[in-house]
């Protein structure tokens, strides 16, 4: 750990002051033109697309490359790469001498990596830009430790690889160690880190996290680096509750709009990255700065193993630099969105069903708030009957709903998912009538979802008591457990045999099978411990056991139903072909405000992610109206209860006739224009902006589609015709049109499509029968300037519809 400063302390000073030399610039570099030029020779006249140049034996100390937005420069002898910005400030350095700390039964072995550089070479590669630089490690005392380790058979490591690949404005950077036994034995290892006790940045006051929940860190994300901080992105509880982030954080200094970024280029085999700062004592910059020291760490537990001929290898890192300016910090999430993209690490969903655009009705907000209201559990209210009653209301208020998700409730034991006994006196009644009522809601034109958690198991489920080797241990050989659950060992090749047979019970569609239509899955961020033993760890561990099981849950249920529908909680990209869309999760946490909730929405957006599920819950009366706004807007609405919503002091307050007017008015205007795949979404929290838009073959918004207006009182669809306007079609009701609705009333002034005119304005009722009082509007140079009604200011709703016609 960074926090034991002590002993590096002397090494560390002498290497921060080496690098920080005129005002903390780069120490002149000792190479001449003619060793430099071997350095970055061009490929020979044979043509080869190639260029592998050995160094080995070179007398070559430095070597530097030059991208657009940074320069880096090497140094072989000390293995540290130092890292320049466009302006030529100094921005971190990495020691490349990295380190696998081992584990041997309880203890950890702290081994301090001693490695030189043994050889290296030069790969460039015009068709992508790249440079590669590749350097062979060497232990320079191998010798002196294998004797020292010889009686206790721990291993020191013998050698090593380096290898950098640097681009106009990132590099990526990949440590492999190779343990130092004469036989083929297996070297346990506990983490993996980088820059192990020798990376420094400069200027830097600030470490920023795109962490999309926030409930036992800072919620703006952001550290203030005067102190040791260690910083955890993964599938965790503080990192990740409920909704996985995405791999990359910023270190920077607002103050100078300087920021640099480190992410992963893999979901990596560790339980997520960790990143260890601390301040760096008795040391400043010539400029007055602190600069801070950190290390990246990769925690294994014990479960990746390496040997003579097997490396450890830590994950592909990724340095993403840009020029200094306003706005550098977030464009850098993009423009790691972008790389991932570029090197076909991500992949974006092909498939879209015209149903999954909902609106969605999801029973849990219902279940909870009935509970508090006339007693006992939210489970007891998740029956036929109950159901059937919001419903009812749902729909005498005109708030229309494509699919239905019953949630948690609806099965006996979880993991063992059999219907729950008030279906049915015996478990084939059960199936009978649930499968019934499924098929009853598919008459009516609803689909369903079923809630369901992938890790959790029932302690009285028929998996906990007749096979208790499909479940996860703790290191005394009991089953482990949380929240009051077991957990799957999905390494286990039977555990994912059984789970494959129970989601064909929910999604098939033969006798004794539900039927349903996809599957709400919760809970995905409650991964394992990384230190239970797993059957096999081979299968994936820490993050990459969670996306194996959240794809093995997917390609499942896509063979069962290739339509069928999957939403989860990742605002992480390399998620995004595991899930149809991702659900925001807006969870209670004490002294709610909107924006926790909108923080997660804006991280969606930064990070390109596929459909977004609004949802709903914790269901507050006090932002009912601009939030549902927002959320159709970007997403899919989902509405979480039909008769009550959180009060003051969270206590349940029945929904008025005003607010139901509201709630339907927007899912009528949403409907107008819903959301579809390829669609972007943009979040601006600094600017109130909440857009949706059609983009064209390189990513570029080219139709506005819906957007949120004036905080969120106002929702403005544009439903347009396939084709580009044309000349006006002899009817009317062919014409393309705008949709619009407000939570209170106001003058609007709304942008209308370029070359466009307004034929027509017209008032409707949620029924959609026409208001017979005319709206007063009038057109302003490219725009329509609109005096709106409060939607639920009349029992019946109101809402408008602006039909266009191509002129000025």
């Amino acid at each position: 750990m960074l926090g034991k400063v002590g002993r590096w302390a002397a090494l560390f000073s002498g290497v921060c002051m080496s690098l920080l030399v005129a005002a903390g610039i780069f120490p002149k570099a000792r190479l001449s033109e003619e060793k430099l030029a071997l350095a970055h020779r061009q490929p020979s006249p044979a043509g080869d697309d190639l260029l592998a140049e050995s160094m080995e034996g070179a007398a070559i100390e430095a070597w530097e490359y030059t991208g657009r937005f940074y320069r880096a420069r090497l140094d072989l002898v000390r293995l540290l790469l130092s890292v320049q910005d466009d302006k030529g400030e100094f921005l971190f350095a990495l020691h490349l001498n990295g380190k696998a700390r081992q584990r041997q039964k309880l203890r950890i072995l702290d081994d301090v990596s001693t490695m030189a550089m043994k050889d290296w070479r030069v790969v460039n590669n015009p068709e992508d830009k790249g440079t590669e630089v590749r350097i062979r490690l060497s232990n320079r005392f191998a010798d002196e430790r294998r004797a020292r380790t010889q009686e206790s058979r721990e291993a020191s490591w013998s050698e090593g690889e380096a290898i950098l690949c640097f681009r106009p404005d990132y590099f990526t950077y990949r440590l492999s160690l190779w343990p130092d036994r004469e036989d083929d034995a297996t070297v346990a290892v506990e983490d993996i880190i980088y820059g192990a006790g020798s990376a420094l940045a400069v200027s830097t006051s600030r470490l920023w996290v795109w962490r999309p929940d926030n409930y036992s860190v800072s919620l703006a994300g952001v550290h203030n680096l005067g102190e040791t901080v260690s910083v955890w992105l993964g599938t965790n509880e503080e990192s990740a509750r409920y909704v996985i982030p995405p791999y990359l954080a910023a270190f920077g200094n607002p103050r100078e709009n300087t920021w640099w970024a480190v992410g992963l280029m893999e979901i990596p085999n560790a339980a997520g990255m960790i990143l260890d700062v601390s301040p760096l004592p008795d040391t400043t910059t010539a400029t007055g700065s602190s600069p801070v020291q950190f290390q990246i760490r990769f925690p294994t537990g014990g479960q990746v193993r390496g040997s003579a001929t097997t490396p450890v290898a830590g994950p592909e890192a990724v340095f993403i630099m840009g020029p200094k300016s306003e706005g550098l910090r977030d464009r850098l999430l993009k423009r790691y969105v972008e790389i991932l993209d570029e090197r076909g690490l991500v992949f974006h969903p092909r498939q879209w069903v015209d149903w999954w655009s909902g609106p969605i009705y999801c029973t849990w907000g219902d279940q909870e708030l009935a509970a508090r209201v006339r007693g006992g559990s939210a489970f007891d209210y998740l029956n036929e009957q109950q159901i059937d009653a919001w419903l009812k209301r749902l729909a005498h208020r005109q708030i229309p709903v494509t699919a239905v998700i019953l949630d948690s409730g609806w099965s006996d034991a979880v993991g063992e998912w059999t219907v729950h006994p008030r279906w049915g006196a015996t478990p084939e009644e059960r199936v009978k009538n649930l499968r019934a009522y499924i098929d009853r809601l598919h008459q009516q034109g609803k689909k369903v979802l079923l809630w369901y958690t992938p890790h959790w198991v029932s302690k009285n489920s028929k998996p906990a008591r007749e096979h208790p080797e499909w479940l996860l241990r703790d290191l005394f050989g009991s089953p482990a457990s949380t929240c009051g659950f077991y957990l799957f060992d999905y390494t286990n090749p039977e555990t994912r045999a059984y789970v494959a047979e129970r989601l064909r019970f929910l999604l098939g569609d033969g006798p004794g099978q539900l039927n349903a239509d996809g599957l709400k899955v919760d809970f995905l961020y409650d991964n394992p411990d990384i230190h239970l033993p797993l059957a096999h760890p081979e299968w994936g561990i820490g993050e990459r056991y969670s996306y194996n099981v959240q794809k093995f849950i997917y390609d499942t249920v896509k063979s069962i139903k290739p339509w069928a529908y999957v939403e989860s909680s990742a605002a992480n990209p390399f998620y995004n072909d595991v899930q149809d869309a991702d659900r925001l999760n807006d969870d209670y946490m004490p002294g709610y405000t909107p924006e926790r909730y909108l923080r997660r929405a804006w991280v969606h957006s930064l990070a390109s992610l596929n459909a977004m599920d609004s949802d709903d819950w914790h269901a507050y009366l006090e932002y009912v109206d601009t939030l549902f706004a927002r959320r159709a807007a970007i997403g899919i609405p989902a509405l979480y209860s039909s008769e009550y919503r959180f009060g003051p002091g969270n206590q349940p307050v029945a929904l008025t006739s005003t607010h139901y007017a509201r709630v339907a008015a927007i899912f009528q205007v949403y409907r107008r224009s819903p959301f579809q795949l390829g669609q972007a979404v943009r979040v601006d929290l600094a600017n109130d902006e909440f857009t949706r838009w059609d983009v064209d073959e390189s990513g570029n918004p080219v139709r506005l589609r819906a957007a949120a207006m004036e905080d969120g009182s106002a929702l403005v669809a544009a439903e347009l015709s396939p084709a580009e306007l044309g000349p006006s079609p002899s009817s009317t009701e062919a014409l393309p049109r705008i949709w619009i609705t407000s939570v209170r009333d106001q003058e609007l002034r709304i942008p209308l499509p370029s070359g466009t005119r307004v034929v027509e304005v017209r008032a409707r009722r949620l029924d959609g029968g026409l208001i017979p009082a005319r709206p007063a509007w009038r057109e302003a140079p490219g725009a329509l300037v609109l005096e709106v009604r409060d939607a639920g200011s009349i029992p019946e709703g109101i809402y408008y519809e602006v039909v266009l016609a191509e002129g000025v």
